[in-house]
Parts: structure tokens; sequence; C-alpha cells
């Protein structure tokens, strides 16, 4: 719950007292797993058995940490780390607290006050203090860590610039009182700040468990965002948190002679220096199984065998491939595990000719016949930038439909009708077989339409301001378009200021910072709107993905958040479950 006080006089920096107050927790009966209990009762004790294609980089500050949450990872980082808030999904969304206990804001909405709970501990048992959590922002932020996220995050403090340019290595936005409080001004009004610190991005590390890591990175020994992004870090400690589970064996798969890898597995335990109640589950074991990469059927196939078998707790409905292949059958619970939805567009990048022509731009559009694409259950195209189930129920925006004469008629009112030869135009990609999906819609239909030739390049370091166009991928953060709409702003870079996206800028951070929600977002919507009447991006896909899983009828409480947090905190298993052990 939040409440509000009067502001304490007439100045412009006047504070409202905002605090987040825990409301009373029911009486719940926790059961050891050797004591006879109802099976409507948590239990505490006993290990959850999974498997899983990958354990993720247990790193919050890499972007991979975050956006490499497929359905078939555990994800550890949202497990044994903690930030000063979380999204609560159920029954509503809203912000509740995790290591922050009060708060105060400004009535500008500029400064922020806070103060952590009392007797914080990382999961050795070392104290957790306000200096970690500024030092674990200004470490988020700097060059070497090399992550993009969290300019969406930590990006709005001020200071950030700096200390992300590698100007400086302190974050003069943040300002360290005593060991519980701290204060953190921002350089412009964000209503949804507290939102944006759930994001993992924000977590509180362990400075000296982290220092290692960092010499590895800095070294060049590993590369944070390639080379190890599908098969995560090998650190020479395990990392300490502040989350509910602590990591206790990490081992990756390792390359066999014959070319294929052998399985690993990852553990987590119940973190017992935690502030809140301790999780049920005395650890969650994941085999790792890198077949799940190479070949999904027959792994899933041999995946339901193990949940047949008891051997695990829960699978992955993949495809066709379903319980009901194997023989022997049982029936089994279903949860459904989704994901933050995500959006797919190109950039266009109004700073190159012909680019910088709107009735140009509007002409590609709509030669883009992507309407007739048809997808995968899950996967909605509605042609908007913020998926559907970010907008209003009722929003009215519309995207250029696909018009054949219209996208003649627009190329011959620009100003490149006859000129287009002119122009060695080329997109942006992270590799060129992404595109094979949309070719047909987009590029072939560019060049029947409208002759216009169009070479697709894998992105290959150049300066964002040289690009052409880009194709952006986006997953949500937190529930809101405003990261959808930035990474828009953002896709050729901070240098790039044509008046297109100066405006652009300008509408986002007058969104931002309005404080009534209900209009926040119709700004947010008109934001988008105008986006697409200018033409600066053509949505290719808006994505709600969402996964089935079987799991047994021994598990209970378990949940996948869609905006980070963890899966097995609330999660526990009744007295039917095998008996199991971890060592």
């Amino acid at each position: 719950m939040i409440a509000c006080s009067e502001p304490h006089g007439n100045s412009e920096t006047a504070v409202l007292d905002v605090e987040i107050q825990n409301a009373p927790q029911s009486s719940v009966h926790i059961a050891p797993v050797e004591a006879s209990a109802s099976s409507d009762a948590p239990r505490r004790g006993g290990v959850l058995m999974i498997e899983a294609r990958s354990c993720g980089i247990p790193d919050p500050a890499i972007d991979s940490a975050i956006a490499f949450r497929s359905f078939e990872t555990i994800t550890i980082v949202n497990e044994i780390h903690a930030r000063l808030t979380r999204i609560v999904e159920e029954p509503y969304i809203r912000v509740k607290p995790e290591l922050a206990e009060r708060f105060k804001v400004s009535q500008d909405g500029l400064l922020y006050e806070f103060q952590l709970r009392s007797d914080l501990k990382f999961s050795d048992g070392s104290p957790l203090m306000a200096s970690d959590v500024k030092w674990s922002w200004e470490r988020a932020l700097r060059k070497a860590t090399d992550t993009s996220r969290v300019n969406h995050v930590l990006g709005v403090i001020r200071g950030a610039d700096a200390v992300l340019d590698g100007a400086s290595s302190d974050l003069l936005g943040v300002e360290v009182i005593d060991d519980r409080q701290f204060r953190v001004m921002l350089s412009e009004p964000h209503a949804e700040f507290l939102m944006l610190l759930a994001d993992p991005v924000a977590s509180v590390l362990e400075r000296e468990n982290v220092a290692e890591w960092d010499d590895v990175w800095e070294n060049g020994e590993l590369d944070p965002t390639h080379e190890y992004r599908l098969t995560g870090l090998r650190p020479r400690s395990l990392p300490i948190g502040a989350g509910p589970f602590i990591l206790t064996e990490y081992a990756l798969p390792e390359d066999t002679d014959e070319g294929s890898y052998s399985n690993a597995r990852c553990v987590i335990e119940r973190n017992d220096y935690y502030w809140g109640r301790p999780a049920f589950l005395d650890a969650v074991a994941a085999n790792v199984l890198p077949d799940l990469w190479t070949d999904p059927r027959n792994t899933m196939i041999n995946q339901q065998r193990s949940l047949i078998s008891g051997k695990i707790d829960l699978g992955i409905v993949w495809g066709d491939v379903g319980i009901d292949t194997v023989d022997d059958a049982r029936t089994f619970a279903h949860v459904e595990m989704a994901q933050a939805p995500g959006m797919l567009a190109i950039a266009l990048n109004p700073a190159h000719p012909p680019l910088d022509d709107v009735h140009f731009r509007r002409a590609i559009a709509k030669a883009s016949n992507i309407s007739s694409m048809r997808y995968a259950q899950g996967v909605t195209n509605l042609n908007r930038i913020v998926p559907p189930s970010i907008a209003f129920e009722d929003s009215t925006v519309e995207a250029m439909p696909y018009d054949r004469e219209g996208a003649q008629h627009e190329l011959n009112v620009s100003s490149y009708e006859d000129r287009l030869e002119q122009f060695d135009l080329w997109l942006s990609v992270d590799w060129t077989e992404s595109m094979d999906d949309y070719r047909s819609v987009t590029s072939d239909s560019w060049r029947d339409l409208l002759g216009l030739d169009i070479e697709i390049r894998e992105y290959e370091g150049s300066p964002l301001d040289e690009v052409h166009m880009t194709v952006i991928d986006f997953t949500a953060n937190y529930p809101s378009p405003y990261g959808f709409l930035h990474a828009i702003l953002e896709a050729f870079g901070d240098q790039n200021l044509t008046p297109e996206l100066i405006d652009i800028g300008r509408m986002i951070s007058e969104a931002a910072a309005e404080p009534d929600a209900a209009e926040r977002q119709r700004r947010y919507e008109a934001i988008e709107q105008h986006m697409l009447d200018q033409t600066l991006a053509i949505p290719l896909q808006a994505l709600v993905p969402h996964r089935d899983l079987w799991i047994q009828d021994w598990v209970h409480g378990l949940r996948y958040p869609k905006y980070h947090g963890s899966a097995f905190y609330d999660a526990w298993l009744n007295e039917t479950t095998p008996e199991r052990t971890l060592r």
C-alpha cells in the first residue's frame, strides 16, 4: 500500500511522505517434510527437480542475464539477487517493497529518499548497506560492463551519462546518508522509476565477490555479450546475492571428444539470510541438457519420460510433442509460463536520404505486407510498436495498412521519385538469417512495388548514426510502453539529433513525468501513433509469448513472473513427493 501525506511547505522541492507499508501477512501453516500435513498447506523442505537447456548468466548487469529469458532456462539472476522493489502481477500489477522499507518522493518528482530494511544481509551473512546499492548501480552503468539495457533502468539518474561514457566512476545522483539511508536525484521526473528499479540491472551486489568477475570482463578473458550469451559465465567463485536462494552448484556442459556436450547441473538452495519469509523448498536442482538447443524434439520426448517416471517435476509442452506421445501417460497439472511481451520492428533513420522524406518512409511502410503473415501460437501481429497486452484495451492506435496504390502514390509525391538509384540503402541485423521470415513482405515487396533494392547486412560495429535501417527486438522489463518507445528513439544513438527524434524525445520525457497513470498511458499512445504516422518504425511483430508446462501433482505454488522475480520462492512439495537428496 502506498500512503501519501500533505507536502511540507510550498517549495518546489518540498517532499511528499510516501511510504511502502507491508500488509500484515496472513497466518500460514508450514509443516516440515518429515511430518504429515494436508496437501493444502505449504510444507517446508524437499528438492524440486527440473531439466533446462541453460542456467543463464548469474551477473545481473549483463544484458543476456535479463534479455535471455527463454522457456527452457532457469534464470538464476532472478532467484539469487534482490532489488529495492519488485513487481507483483496478481491480482493486479503493482510495485511492492523488496530491500527498501520506505521512501519519500519530492513534489517535483526528482528526489527520492530511500530507507533500507534493518539488518539486511547478503547470502554469505555479510551486511548489505546503502553504499552497496550505489556501488552496484555504478558498476552496472560503467563502460567496462558493456550493457545497453541499463540505460533504460538507471539512465534517468543524475550523473548516469557520465558513468556510461566513462567520464566518471561516481554516480553523482546517488548520495549515501548512512548505512540504511540514501537519496537519488533524477535528471528528469519519471513517474515509473520505482518499477524500473525492479529490473535485475538494479540488483544489489556484494562487491568483493563481484571483483573477481570484473577482472575477467576487463582483462578480455570473456565477451559478456556474445561468446558466453548462450553458455553462461564460468566464474572462479559462485555469486553472492540477497535473493531467496543461493547458488551452490554451477557446472556448465563441457565439450567431449565426440563433439557433443556432456550434461551438467546447477543447484540453488534456500538462503537462510533472506530478509523475508524463507523459501519453502530446500533446493531446486536443474540438469542442464544442451541438446535442447540442437535436438529439441527427441530431448522433449525423453523429458516427458523423465516426468512420467517422477525423476523431474515439470516438463515443457513443446509443439506437437506432448505427454500423450509417450506410452503409459498419466494426468498432470498445467501451468502457463508467460514471458513479458516484446516487439520486433524496423526502425528508420530520418537522418539519411531518402529516409529523411516522410512520404518516402510512408511508401515503404505501405509496401510492407506484414498483415499477410501468420505466426505460431502465442504470437500476435497487430502492426503495433507497443504489444496489445501493455496498451489500453480500447486503444485506437492504428499502423499504416498494406496499400499497393498508396505506396506508389507516397513515392510519387516524395522528393526522391526519380532518384532512387542514387542511394545505397541497407538494413542492419544481428544475423541475416533473422530476416528470412520477413524478406518476402518487406525488402522483396519494396523492390517489386517501388523498385527499391535494400541490402541486408549483419551489424559489424558501425557507428549507429551511420546505419540506415535496423531491426529492433525489445522485451518489456516492466509493464509500460516507455521502454518500447525509447528503444525506437535510441535505435541510432544519442547523437542522431534529427528534428523528428528530438520531438519524440521531448514527448517521451513529458509522458514519463506525468503522475496520473491513465493520462500517462494516453500520452504514450499518442507518441506511438505519432511514430507510426511519421513512419519512424515499421512493426513486424507484437509478441505475447507463453508456454504450457506439465507439472507433477505434488508441486504447488509454482509461478513464472512476466516481469522478473523468483519462480520458485512460493513453490512447495506435498507429502507424496518422491524422496530425493542433493548429495
